[in-house]
């Protein structure tokens, strides 16, 4: 089974309390959670993104 890598949801901050939910469903169904900092700059998103290889962002 191939696994997908999801980041960047809307409002993905840990302290959501949307964010545990999405975290072990997508976790659940075989996928890779790569959570971003809404705070960080575009440059430092780009890099996060690039490093983990998402298939989708």
């Amino acid at each position: 089974m191939a696994s997908a890598r999801v980041t960047g949801w809307p409002r993905s901050c840990p302290t959501c309390r949307t964010f545990p939910v999405a975290h072990y469903g997508i976790l659940r169904a075989g996928g890779v959670v790569v959570p971003t900092n809404p705070l960080l700059m575009a440059r430092e998103i780009a890099f996060t993104l690039r490093d983990s290889g998402p298939g989708r962002c």
